[in-house]
């Protein structure tokens, strides 16, 4: 991964040469305040210090810039402005702020460590399963409960049909009745 160079680097590495181009106008037609603009081009360098630890893309932050020209430049039409280079910086730095957001966050670790933390998440997972099958079963009438219970364990309607010599359509339907009734009472009447 390319990490951003320290800010004395960044000023070295520039030199005069400008990283951002700002046209007179963008797609939207906004017209991009001359004032700003000359702003952007002088600071370029301390704006792109802004976080550049975290997002060391010379592009990118260049584009960033070249928007919050021509937001701080539709912004400045509504309303007049008193400090313009701080204005344009919180603009940016509300941009940059976003993309980094925005961004997935990688963490470089051992395998072992990833699949602990996985085996937590499935450990985790599995107690919440069992604690809402115990609640599912605990709200049930009896007769559900007991059926509910084998076809956890794996019992198919028809094994169990053939131990209590009923059918197992109506096994099947005793235990709808059942889990119903159980979603009632948990959940209040919803119609499932």
């Amino acid at each position: 991964m390319h990490l951003a160079p320290p800010a004395s680097e960044l000023d070295i590495g520039m030199g005069s040469q400008s990283l951002i181009w700002i046209p007179a106008t963008d797609a939207k037609g906004t017209v991009a305040d001359p004032l700003f603009t000359q702003v952007a081009y002088d600071r370029q360098n301390d704006f792109f210090r802004y976080r550049a630890d975290e997002f060391p893309d010379p592009a990118a932050r260049a584009d960033l810039l070249e928007q919050a020209v021509f937001r701080a430049s539709k912004a400045k039409t509504k309303a007049p402005l008193d400090d313009r280079q701080r204005y344009l910086f919180r603009t940016y730095q509300s941009l940059v702020d976003q993309a980094i957001a925005g961004t997935v966050k990688t963490i470089s670790t051992e395998p072992f460590v990833l699949e602990t933390l996985s085996a937590k998440r499935d450990s985790e997972q599995e107690i919440h399963d069992a604690i809402r099958k115990r609640e599912a079963l605990e709200a049930m009438p009896e007769y559900a409960r007991k059926l509910w219970e084998k076809r956890l364990l794996g019992y198919s309607f028809e094994e169990i049909s053939e131990e209590v010599h009923e059918s197992a359509d109506t096994l099947n339907m005793r235990a709808r009745r059942g889990m119903k009734e159980a979603i009632g009472r948990l959940f209040g009447h919803i119609d499932r």
